[in-house]
């Protein structure tokens, strides 16, 4: 499973386990999963300073997400995802850099 974020790309491939409220009737899957663009992205330092927060939106045909990404100087991420048609959900794991 991953999240990639590349230029102006958002590729989302991460599991979905949890309420959906909607049938996501033009999506092969129940995951998490596509490759779309960054409606909007905002890179923020909370007044704890001890990770970077990175608000992320997309848009798919079937549904709209925001994802809350915490990055730790360690390496560790937190990643939080909202959408319109589904119960929140969240992952933590590392990250790469490349």
């Amino acid at each position: 499973f991953y999240l990639e974020l590349r230029g102006d790309t958002l590729r989302s491939y991460l599991p979905y386990l949890g309420q959906a409220h909607a049938s996501p009737t033009l999506s092969p899957s129940i995951g998490l999963n596509f490759e779309e663009p960054v409606l909007t992205y905002k890179e923020s330092k909370p007044k704890s300073n001890k990770y970077t927060q990175i608000d992320i939106d997309v848009k798919t045909r079937e549904d709209s997400y925001h994802y809350v990404i915490e990055i730790y100087g360690n390496g560790h991420a937190y990643i939080r995802v909202r959408s319109m048609n589904r119960d929140p959900i969240s992952f933590d794991g590392t990250m790469d850099i490349e």
